[in-house]
């Protein structure tokens, strides 16, 4: 008898762990909660993370696995270059920044043992809530889409942008009033819109190496396309090109029919000029081009050449993360070279190791064109520094290692029969 209360115990702790282990996740940029916990956040993101690390090591198998390792070796590089950059600069914010990256993955290493002792609920639950968000996102866009007023709780980020709270429906800090209709551009409780198209695109990989579900594709690839994000439509290609070579794409009469409905549908809605305008202002309007020659969406491309000058200066260990080198070089403007003027070649070397191992290891595989769908987005958003990827890439190795029943779609299924 008490052995059987012990181990349900146990199977209670373990599942109170997965829950504690996925909900952490969501304190840590990119999600809002980073904005809404303000100067408690180090505290409460800091406090969870060794949380879930110590009650992982004291109740689960703590054996160092080659993925470990990787993340250990990711973390020991963001300290030591932190190390270096006191010696050159005299200045302590990488180092700080380093901290901060070795209580994440501290974090992470934690959610490892979780993840191996606990593959399909961990997955099952992680998936689940991100496609929960997702799913109370569009019904969000559409709600105010026809009128209907939500109520919202507005509030300024540090970066001086405000943003919008529909609890418990989802957030944004891009929503357009034209006439009577509310559009906006859905970002679950990302930060902004294009930092929920990334997490999309994480998820959308992920789901091909795992449940190779059907209703995760079609809900986060729509989700991908309310965010209107520039750069999910570019880096969808090659996952769209995947899902070609794997035959869920089996077009029929029936489906013809369904594109043609669907599109004299558009063409009728678009006929009132608010609509027009807000599809506009969301879609068309953004792939023009302004008087300088770059597009109307791409908000990024003028902080480059500044971004060019710092990487010039100091190519090897980059400028740093200083206050000061932000503003001066435009490094608050997420680009390829932003983080090159940043950490130099050092930090392109060492701060990719974990999607780096993950694409070796799948080199000779079509999941490769799942990585390259990541890989793009690197351009515009070149850092794997949140726990949210980190978790992502740690699901994707360990799928490999775990056997579990899919209790979803088939991945023979087709998309479209």
């Amino acid at each position: 008898m008490n052995l059987f209360v012990k181990k349900c115990s146990r199977l209670k702790i373990f599942d109170v762990l997965v829950v504690l282990s996925v909900l952490t996740c969501f304190t840590s940029a990119p999600y809002i909660g980073y904005y809404l916990f303000g100067h408690s956040y180090v505290l409460v993101s800091g406090g969870l993370s060794i949380g879930v690390f110590l009650l992982a090591y004291c109740y689960l198998d703590s054996h160092i696995d080659i993925w470990m390792k990787v993340v250990l070796v990711f973390m020991l590089s963001f300290i030591f270059y932190g190390c270096l950059m006191i010696i050159v600069t005299q200045e302590l914010s990488d180092f700080r920044k380093g901290v901060g990256m070795a209580m994440k993955c501290i974090y992470v290493l934690g959610s490892c043992l979780i993840i191996r002792n606990k593959y399909e609920k961990y997955l099952n639950i992680f998936m689940k809530v991100n496609a929960l968000i997702v799913l109370m996102s569009i019904i969000l866009f559409l709600i105010l889409l026809i009128g209907i007023q939500w109520p919202s709780t507005d509030f300024l980020k540090q970066d001086g942008r405000m943003h919008y709270l529909y609890f418990p429906l989802g957030a944004t800090n891009a929503r357009y009033l034209f006439g009577y209709f509310t559009f906006i551009r859905i970002a679950g409780f990302a930060d902004e819109p294009g930092a929920l198209a990334l997490i999309l695109t994480y998820l959308l990989v992920l789901n091909e190496f795992t449940f190779k579900s059907n209703k995760y594709r079609i809900i986060f690839f729509i989700g991908g396309i309310l965010t209107f994000s520039m750069a999910f439509i570019i880096t969808i290609i090659p996952i769209l090109y995947y899902w070609f070579r794997i035959g869920l794409f089996k077009i029929k009469k029936f489906f013809v029919l369904g594109i043609l409905l669907a599109s004299l549908s558009i063409y009728f809605v678009i006929q009132n000029d608010d609509i027009y305008k807000g599809l506009d202002t969301l879609i068309f309007n953004r792939f023009e081009k302004d008087a300088s020659g770059n597009y109307n969406g791409d908000n990024r491309s003028f902080a480059i050449p500044l971004q060019k000058q710092a990487f010039q200066s100091s190519p090897i260990l980059g400028v740093g993360f200083s206050i000061d080198n932000v503003y001066k070089y435009n490094l608050g403007y997420p680009s390829f070279y932003s983080y090159l003027a940043m950490h130099g070649l050092f930090g392109y070397l060492f701060f990719y190791i974990p999607f780096l191992y993950i694409a070796v290891k799948y080199i000779k595989r079509n999941e490769l064109l799942l990585l390259l769908a990541i890989a793009l987005n690197y351009l515009q958003r070149p850092s794997i520094e949140e726990m949210f990827p980190l978790i992502c890439f740690s699901l994707i190795f360990y799928s490999s290692n775990t056997t579990f029943k899919l209790k979803y779609d088939n991945g023979n299924n087709s998309i479209i029969k």
